[in-house]
């Protein structure tokens, strides 16, 4: 098993080398114009630069302050309401069609509703990811209930399984692949939410500092911007993929992410 990781982490490694030197490469022999693709190298040090100034960790933390709430939030909501509807049918006949609906509805459109609302502050972009998160959670949840194996559920009632141990014994360990998929998703935009929440208002955060690079035509800035983002996002779907791995046994069998 360590093997297969080792060559898994390898291999990525390797994709990830191969298109960093791709974009390094490309205005060198003249094939992009580096004043709109910037560099890894010029990228690269950007990041430093804001290190050593700094200027990021503030950033970051107001970024990931407004994205790991609006986690928080839409996590708990999404998941409560996925349990309701997945083991009332008659919540679930009532909610499912008007979160299919909400579902649909183009969320990050209502930014802007958002932010007349809460104001320019950090409320209006944890409301944002927040309302993003809800939905992959719930429908993660929903359909991990939905999915479970029927037979088994039926034999742990007939032997008496009831109320919360069914849920945590039986229900919970069937949706477990389910809900993991829906945080690892969630997390991601979760970040994009309040990135863009801070490109419609924000002094403070890694989206202002990406709209600030492009206000100045300076793509450097915005590719330095968007490496962060992607950076912290990286670290934290492996951070859920070893949580995973180290819950499998409550369900059981091998896990592979």
């Amino acid at each position: 098993m360590a093997g297969v990781l080792t060559r898994v982490a390898i291999e990525r490694l390797a994709v990830v080398l191969g298109l960093l030197l791709l974009w390094q490469g490309l205005p060198l022999v003249g094939w992009a114009d580096p004043f709109f693709i910037s560099s890894p190298s010029l990228v690269g040090q950007r990041v430093w630069e804001w290190i050593a100034d700094g200027e990021l960790p503030g950033h970051v933390l107001v970024t990931g302050t407004e994205a790991l709430a609006g986690l928080v939030i839409g996590a708990v909501l999404g998941a409560g309401f996925g349990l309701l509807c997945g083991l009332w049918a008659t919540a679930q006949r009532a909610l499912l069609p008007l979160m299919t609906v909400g579902n649909a509805l183009p969320r990050l459109a209502f930014a802007p509703l958002l932010i007349a609302w809460f104001g320019f502050g950090m409320s209006s972009k944890i409301a944002l990811a927040a309302s993003v998160v809800f939905f992959f959670i719930f429908f993660g949840v929903y359909s991990g209930m939905r999915a479970g194996n029927q037979m088994l559920i039926a034999n742990a009632r007939v032997m008496g399984g009831r109320g919360l141990a069914l849920l945590w014994h039986v229900h919970l360990p069937q949706a477990f692949l389910w809900i993991i998929a829906g945080l690892r998703l969630s997390v991601g935009y979760a970040f994009a939410a309040a990135v863009i929440g801070e490109y419609l208002g924000a002094d403070r955060g890694l989206g202002y500092l990406i709209v600030y690079g492009k206000e100045m035509l300076d793509m450097t800035q915005v590719f330095a911007g968007l490496a962060v983002v992607i950076l912290i996002v990286g670290c934290l779907d492996v951070g859920l993929r070893r949580v995973a791995r180290a819950g499998w046994r409550w369900r059981g069998g091998e896990m592979r992410l």
